[in-house]
C-alpha cells in the first residue's frame, strides 16, 4: 500500500541506498561478521552465508552502533539484489529471489544478550519491510539445541510466508543443500 512505499522510500533514503556500495562498515564489522555471497543455487538464484553462531554480539554492540549493522544488512540486500539483476541478464530468465544460509553452529548463551536480540529482530524486520518476497529459502544449518529458544524469540517479526521458507536442516545438511546448490557452487 502507499503507507509501506513511503516507508520503503524513507528507509531507502535514510541508508544513502544510492550510494550503499560504495559504503564501508566500521573496521569491526568488517572483521567478525563472516559471511558472503558464496554462488547460485540450481535456478540461478544467488546464494548467501552467514555465520551466527561464532559472533560476539555484546563485543561488537560496544565496538559499532545498531545504524552501523542495520546499513551493513541493508547493503547486504542490495548487493544481493544488484546480483540477481545480473543473473537475470546472463541466464536470460527474471531471477528476483536469494537463498540465505545460516549457520548456527556456537550458538550460545551470550546470543541471546536482549539489546543484540532486539537488533536481530530490527534486521529481520528491515529486511521484511523493505525486501519483501526477495526470499526463495532460508536454510538453518548446525543449530543446537538452544535454537528453538532463539528462534521463539524472533518468529514473531517473521511473516507467514516466510516462516514457510525457513527449512532447518539436520546432520545430513550437506547432502540436502545439494538437492537445491550444486556442490561445484
Amino acid at each position: 500500500s502507499e503507507a509501506m512505499l513511503r516507508k520503503h522510500a524513507q528507509v531507502r533514503k535514510y541508508m544513502d541506498s544510492d550510494h550503499i556500495q560504495e559504503w564501508e562498515a566500521p573496521e569491526v564489522i568488517q572483521k567478525y561478521m563472516a559471511g558472503g555471497t558464496c554462488g547460485f543455487d540450481r535456478d540461478g538464484c544467488p546464494v548467501r552465508y552467514e555465520i551466527i553462531g561464532t559472533l560476539d554480539p555484546k563485543g561488537m554492540l560496544f565496538s559499532a552502533s545498531k545504524q552501523d549493522f542495520l546499513k551493513k544488512k541493508f547493503q547486504d540486500c542490495e548487493i544481493m539484489k544488484v546480483l540477481a539483476d545480473k543473473q537475470s541478464k546472463k541466464q536470460g530468465k527474471k531471477i528476483e529471489t536469494i537463498i540465505m544460509i545460516y549457520d548456527f553452529e556456537g550458538l550460545g548463551l551470550k546470543h541471546l544478550w536482549k539489546p543484540a536480540v532486539d537488533v536481530y529482530i530490527e534486521i529481520l524486520a528491515m529486511f521484511e519491510e523493505n525486501f519483501p518476497e526477495s526470499l526463495k529459502h532460508l536454510f538453518v544449518i548446525k543449530a543446537p539445541k538452544l535454537f528453538p529458544i532463539a528462534y521463539n524469540m524472533v518468529k514473531h517479526i517473521l511473516s507467514e510466508d516466510t516462516r514457510k521458507k525457513l527449512i532447518i536442516l539436520g546432520a545430513n545438511w550437506k547432502e540436502d543443500l545439494q538437492k537445491y546448490i550444486d556442490p561445484s557452487e
